[in-house]
């Protein structure tokens, strides 16, 4: 119960939760609320958004909670969890299939992988470069037809190996324990 006193932001409020209308003791923490003793991971969470009497939170399985509160604490806990989108990307650590120590040029990067897809593996690389350079970059589709001239490589030792598609990256995945290396070129194509 030492966890509860950690709390962020605290709030009592009648409203209804888990079909239960009552008044409820909402914690807010950096990376979770509990409602009474029922922890929610805000990467269940899709949406906050402020209404008249107070915050809506609208979950991935959508369901929504609505949470009356005066607005001074609406405004609080609503810039907490503005700051949290913009600042952090919020990840369930069940859902991490792998990692990525990623070079380009002399820039050195740590991301994580969700899956095995090829799709999804330029994308998540290439959106951190793009942190990089645009700290403000919000962009989650990302279209790849713009990055064809971005190549990637898994680096071991001193051997760059291409990757092209999923199966590549599955086989290296596995043949380096889920944990890669990627080295990316940009090689500009010729124009004709």
């Amino acid at each position: 119960m030492s966890e509860i006193n950690n709390y962020i932001y605290k709030l009592e409020s009648y409203f209804e939760f888990d079909d239960i209308l009552d008044t409820h003791i909402v914690y807010f923490f950096n990376n979770k609320l509990v409602v009474n003793s029922t922890s929610v991971g805000y990467n269940k969470i899709s949406k906050v958004t402020k209404c008249k009497n107070g915050l809506r939170i609208s979950m991935i399985d959508k369901t929504v909670i609505d949470i009356p509160c005066e607005q001074t604490i609406k405004k609080q806990i609503f810039l907490l969890f503005k700051n949290l989108s913009e600042c952090t990307e919020i990840i369930d650590p069940a859902a991490i299939t792998g990692s990525v120590v990623m070079e380009f040029g002399d820039l050195y990067f740590v991301v994580y992988l969700r899956n095995s897809s090829y799709e999804e593996f330029r994308k998540i690389l290439l959106k951190r470069l793009a942190f990089y350079f645009y700290p403000r970059f919000k962009e989650n589709n990302i279209d790849l037809e713009h990055y064809d001239d971005f190549k990637f490589y898994v680096r071991d030792d001193k051997i760059l190996i291409p990757i092209e598609n999923s199966s590549d990256l599955g086989s290296a995945l596995f043949h380096f324990n889920y944990r890669l290396k990627v080295y990316i070129r940009y090689k500009k194509r010729k124009n004709k």
